[in-house]
């Protein structure tokens, strides 16, 4: 899982260094890609890491603030878009690296 965020953290930190549009896709796709792996290892590890009796109840927990996060997460990343190009990346990278780090 430590794999997956570091190199979703490198992908994000080389996407606003494209020098063309063809890079630029295949970075993004590079991005969506190896997110989906870590994002995947959550529901496996949450199962495993709370008790039987709360299982059910902490991953229905975890899986609901996913859920909010992804509805939110395209409005924020828009707006840092019309502030920069490259923030939304920036932040994409950041929070890969807490995600290697916990």
């Amino acid at each position: 899982m430590a794999l997956g965020f570091l190199f979703a953290w490198l992908a994000a930190s080389l996407v606003p260094m494209s020098q063309n549009l063809t890079q630029f896709v295949a970075l993004n796709s590079a991005v969506r890609g190896i997110i989906e792996g870590p994002f995947t290892m959550i529901y496996i590890f949450a199962g495993e890491l709370f008790p039987t009796t709360h299982r059910g109840t902490a991953v229905a927990f975890c899986n609901s603030f996913g859920r909010i996060a992804a509805m939110g997460a395209p409005v924020v990343c828009m707006e840092l878009y019309h502030m920069h190009y490259w923030y939304p990346y920036f932040l994409f990278g950041v929070l890969s690296f807490l995600g290697l780090a916990a």
